[in-house]
This record gives structure tokens, C-alpha cells and sequence, in this order.
């Protein structure tokens, strides 16, 4: 998991590529009373387990606590690496007050 609080999810990215996967960020913001710009980014990458499936990775986004969570699924035979990059949809849990609480 990784803190993104303050980056939009359009702003957010998830790849996998060879055996690494890579999570990156940007954002941006502009005050229009001051004429002032700032920007922020990040690029992490990761070495994948030789056993990991690539099929079965998938993020979310949780909007409660702005955390961008990453899980990858385990096989237990090696699957070939895939040639091109492979982008991974984020997608927004949405978790009620009511659940969370629980």
C-alpha cells in the first residue's frame, strides 16, 4: 500500500512490465490569485516474485484514507513474461461510514 492523499486518480498510474511493477503519481496546482504553479510526482518500481500471476494484480484507491493499495496474485508455476507493458485499472473502493466502522 502507498499513501497518495492529494493526488487526483486520473493522476495515478499502475504498470507492470517484465517482472517489475511501477506506480507513479502527479499533480498539480495553480492559485490564480497569486499567478503561482506547483507540481509534485513520484515513480516507485518494484521486483515482481517469479511466481506471481500477472493477470490477477489489481489496485484500488480508498478514498477514506487516500491509500493506493496493490495486491498480486501467486501462481505456482512460472508464466512467461509478457512482451509489451501491461497497464492495471485503478479502481475507487468506495466503503460507507457504516462499513467502516464495523
Amino acid at each position: 500500500k502507498l499513501p497518495v492523499s492529494g493526488y487526483p486518480q486520473d493522476g495515478l498510474k499502475v504498470h507492470v512490465e517484465s517482472n517489475m511493477v511501477r506506480l507513479s503519481g502527479r499533480r498539480s496546482h495553480k492559485d490564480d490569485k497569486s499567478g503561482t504553479h506547483s507540481a509534485a510526482s513520484f515513480d516507485y518500481s518494484f521486483t515482481l516474485p517469479q511466481d506471481s500471476k500477472l493477470q490477477d494484480i489489481t489496485s484500488a484507491l480508498d478514498p477514506n484514507d487516500g491509500t493506493l493499495h496493490v495486491r498480486v496474485g501467486r501462481n505456482t508455476k512460472k508464466l512467461p513474461e509478457p512482451k509489451t507493458p501491461v497497464s492495471i485499472p485503478i479502481i475507487r473502493n468506495e466503503v460507507t461510514k457504516a462499513k467502516a466502522g464495523q
